[in-house]
């Protein structure tokens, strides 16, 4: 047989940067919260407190950062002094509002973020990601059983891909589950102590909400949709070319703003019908881009452009819709 020689090399590694939550149903750190926390923060670090509890069998302690002297094995939460002299190369108060920031080194954990959802985000996924932890539904949660819990080189810093996250299904409907889930949307608002949402002003089907037709038909009938002749609001929308019918548009939409100042998505949508208008105006702008939507877009864009000085951070949502 052949014979085989091996070499065996003795290689220095890095220590690696392991952090120890528990250990044999016994707690390896204290969770530290910031100074001026924020009420969604200081429920999801007692949210954190007690899944790392149902996880592990461990009971842990909540400290403020400014209580005594920041302990060598901590979970560091949220933005604050310590956090930042900690972790100085995060910089902290350049995290964006949903952004998030978990790492491990020296002997802590960070799980922080921008306001005012990044911290409550790096509580949530920390759990899912390293605890096992499964939202599935508001009556049905995954919480394993694991008495020694460690975390290695953890290193992660991220923003949600979408700016607007809004899962569309009853269970979705839930505050707590939007929350956990990283779901933002108003519809069925997410209060502040979870967090809260993106304000959306309107929503949906917003024609009639902004040009009423009870009001404006009689007065301003060209507002509305021509349809095999006639100007109609039955089963209709709006007049989209027309330049009267925009400007007005365009007051209506700066009003419910001044109204709502902390909305930042606004919806000039389409009725949930049929009936675009056939003027000619309208029909020329149709058949040019190939369908109903080219008169849309372009009515959508002259609002965003005219709300653009006042309103630049508002973002004008429409439909793909027909």
């Amino acid at each position: 047989p052949a014979l085989v020689s091996i070499l065996l090399l003795a290689v220095s590694l890095p220590a690696r940067a392991d952090f120890t939550i528990a250990k044999g149903g016994s707690t390896r750190c204290v969770i530290v919260q910031q100074p001026g926390a924020t009420l969604a923060e200081s429920n999801a670090v007692h949210e954190l407190a007690e899944t790392l509890g149902k996880i592990t069998g461990a009971t842990f302690q909540i400290q403020e950062a400014g209580d005594a002297k920041m302990p060598k094995q901590a979970i560091v939460v949220g933005q604050g002094a310590a956090a930042r002299k900690l972790f100085p190369e995060v910089a902290l108060e350049k995290l964006g509002s949903e952004e998030l920031v978990m790492r491990v080194k020296g002997g802590r954990l960070l799980l922080a973020g921008g306001r005012p959802r990044g911290t409550v985000y790096a509580v949530y996924r920390f759990l899912e990601e390293q605890g096992g932890v499964r939202w599935w539904a508001p009556w049905a949660t995954d919480i394993p059983h694991r008495p020694s819990l460690r975390v290695s080189e953890l290193n992660v810093r991220s923003r949600p891909a979408f700016e607007y996250r809004e899962p569309f299904w009853w269970a979705g409907f839930d505050a707590q589950w939007k929350a956990h889930n990283g779901a933002n949307g108003e519809n069925h608002p997410i209060p502040e102590a979870l967090g809260g949402c993106i304000k959306y002003k309107g929503f949906a089907h917003t024609f009639y909400p902004l040009v009423p037709p009870d009001k404006y038909f009689a007065p301003h009938p060209e507002w509305y949709s021509l349809i095999n002749g006639k100007r109609t609001h039955e089963n209709a929308q709006l007049c989209l070319s027309n330049p009267e019918l925009r400007d007005f548009v365009v007051l209506r939409v700066k009003e419910w703003l001044r109204e709502s100042p902390e909305d930042k998505i606004i919806s000039v949508t389409q009725n949930d019908c049929a009936g675009a208008c056939e003027c000619p105006n309208c029909k020329a702008i149709d058949d040019a881009e190939g369908s109903p939507s080219g008169s849309m877009v372009a009515f959508v864009n002259y609002i965003a452009e005219k709300i653009e000085p006042e309103f630049p951070d508002v973002a004008v949502d429409t439909f793909a819709y027909q």
